[in-house]
């Protein structure tokens, strides 16, 4: 059967442009000047648009953030998931994506401070057009897909609860390296966060 793919409009096209020379351009102010030095005024007038556009693509610098997150995930999906696909054990698994995503965090260590934030807010949100999947919940859905299928993760949790135990073990590991400064020790605290959350949604042995 033929595949059909949906074509792309020229308005879709231009208002994905957009989004992503805000983005860039933002991140870049933010890199120079940190990102409460920097309004949402001087990102408009920087990329050149209105101000009522630019809040009709990101409500707050958060959302740019998050974007910008989301995107460098994305980017690098398929690359993440094919080194950990052949990895045993949800336990092995969490653990290098735990530590691929604290090295992000370690290179943007302001940025992911700003989303981390975003993230719990938005978890926490009960208002699910606000809680649209992150980029670390793509990585997170591969983990209970082959967790599930390999039979070490229980059947009987529902996905979305893995998910979300997934995002908030990796934003403890994250807020440690936040509060123990030059004390942090990578590979140690991924290890130690990577087997409680194994052990917490763990399929029981017959």
């Amino acid at each position: 059967m033929e595949l059909k793919v949906k074509a792309i409009s020229r308005s879709e096209r231009k208002k994905a442009e957009l989004r992503k020379k805000i983005v860039e351009t933002a991140v870049g102010m933010f890199n120079e000047k940190s990102f409460h030095g920097v309004t949402m005024d001087e990102i408009a007038a920087a990329v050149d648009v209105a101000k009522g556009t630019l809040y009709n693509h990101f409500p707050s610098k958060e959302e740019i953030v998050a974007e910008f997150i989301k995107n460098s995930f994305t980017s690098k999906h398929y690359e993440r998931i094919m080194r950990f696909r052949n990895l045993k054990g949800t336990a092995a698994r969490a653990a290098h994506i735990f530590t691929e995503l604290m090295r992000g965090v370690m290179r943007q260590r302001d940025l992911f401070e700003v989303f981390i934030v975003y993230r719990i807010k938005n978890i926490m949100s009960f208002n699910k057009a606000e809680n649209e999947e992150s980029g670390i919940g793509l990585l997170a859905g591969e983990v209970v897909r082959l967790g599930k299928n390999g039979g070490d993760i229980s059947a009987d949790i529902a996905d979305g609860f893995v998910k979300d135990f997934f995002e908030f073990t990796f934003i403890e590991i994250a807020k440690e390296f936040y509060n123990s400064g030059r004390n942090f020790r990578l590979a140690e605290t991924v290890k130690e966060y990577a087997g409680v959350f194994a052990r917490g949604i763990k399929a029981k042995r017959s």
